[in-house]
């Protein structure tokens, strides 16, 4: 199995602290501990930090991505087929990091003590449809970790909670740094944006908006909602039926269409269209290099 990188740092700390508790033991050394205290004090810092330094490593030296997660990207998410291979690559590396960097929660019944001992355990497809539409949407931008957000939460049905007291999709919870997803419309909107309203790319567009107040958003007005619906063909109230809520973000909906139908709202919205690729710095018309600059 290969080892992890702060694993490298831990286990000689943990033979070092041994060797010394068994020299201690065999030369009856009252003072031992002054030796063995500070390396195990090191050794528990090393461990409680062992994400920290993990992430710091990988940042430097980007994984690969598993070849399963690979493969569903290659097949399935269009943003990452038409890049050219060079942003391919970067792609990749971000999306391992972001995974690395963020915390995952599958919700279980208490009940269920088994099912408690997996909570962490979400499954890397979610994982990855997850942090695809988080770098799709920051791809343009030096930074890409949603540091404010690093608690993603996916439900395997739809969900209430204290600001929506009935079922939905998708919400954020900005006060503690929240995003709650429903993995089956998450994953269907990941594959088929076009057919199926994405609620991962709907929400990390909205959580990229609390991120870069200082960008110049467009004003956006209630009849914009015609409009996008001639570029996308999905109504307000189709919307409205896959995210569970009615108060919809409509800056959340044109990024959701500037991503999935760049060619039909360049030419039925083009002043839209490029306030938000002033907005993401892309231009996903040009699908191959959609950075417009570095």
């Amino acid at each position: 199995m290969k080892l992890k990188p702060w694993q490298y740092v831990g286990y000689p700390l943990i033979l070092i602290t041994l060797a010394l508790v068994a020299y201690g033991f065999l030369k009856e050394d009252e003072h031992i501990g002054v030796w063995v205290a500070p390396a195990f004090i090191l050794l528990a810092v090393v461990y409680v930090m062992s994400p920290q330094i993990d992430y710091w490593w990988y940042k430097r030296n980007p994984p690969p991505l598993d070849l399963p997660i690979q493969r569903l990207i290659d097949e399935h998410f269009l943003y990452y087929k038409n890049l050219n291979a060079e942003l391919k690559q970067r792609f990749r590396e971000r999306l391992a990091l972001y995974v690395m960097g963020n915390e995952f929660i599958r919700p279980v019944n208490k009940e269920d003590s088994t099912a408690m001992a997996d909570r962490n355990r979400v499954p890397e497809d979610l994982k990855a449809a997850v942090a695809a539409h988080a770098i799709q949407v920051s791809f343009g931008r030096e930074k890409y970790m949603t540091e404010k957000f690093e608690h993603i939460i996916i439900y395997p049905h739809p969900f209430p909670s204290p600001q929506y007291n009935y079922l939905h999709t998708s919400e954020i919870f900005e006060e503690d740094g929240v995003l709650l997803l429903t993995s089956d419309p998450l994953m269907i909107g990941f594959q088929t944006p076009q057919r199926f309203f994405s609620t991962g790319l709907y929400e990390f567009a909205r959580i990229y908006k609390m991120l870069t107040p200082s960008v110049s958003y467009p004003n956006l007005v209630e009849n914009t909602w015609w409009d996008l619906e001639q570029v996308s063909g999905m109504s307000k109230a189709a919307i409205e039926k896959v995210v569970g809520l009615e108060d919809l973000d409509l800056f959340g909906v044109a990024a959701h269409h500037f991503f999935t139908f760049p060619d039909r709202m360049l030419k039925l919205m083009p002043d839209l269209y490029t306030l938000l690729s002033n907005v993401f710095n892309q231009n996903p018309v040009n699908g191959a290099n959609p950075i417009l600059s570095a």
